[in-house]
């Protein structure tokens, strides 16, 4: 899914400075799950593989202050289901 910024459609002729922009929406018909459970409007998303991915990253990061900011980030970050 993906979403593009468009220029609402105006009756007759708007100037571009007054038509008011919305979300065109970019479906694919086989994978409905991304409109459930990810959005433009959603922070900290990611599925489990990737948290034990960042896991499994953590000892062989040198930089301490990178290292600890990884760690935060974790515990904040929200799940999606996997797609099988």
């Amino acid at each position: 899914m993906s979403t593009i910024d468009i220029l609402y459609p105006g009756v007759g002729f708007v100037p571009k400075f007054l038509q008011k922009q919305i979300k065109m929406l970019i479906l694919d018909e086989e994978n409905w799950e991304p409109l459930i459970n990810r959005g433009g409007y959603r922070e900290k998303v990611a599925s489990p593989d990737i948290i034990l991915l960042l896991q499994s990253l953590i000892p062989s990061i040198s930089d301490e202050a990178l290292k600890k900011q990884i760690q935060n980030l974790i515990p904040e970050i929200s799940v999606t289901p996997l797609k099988r």
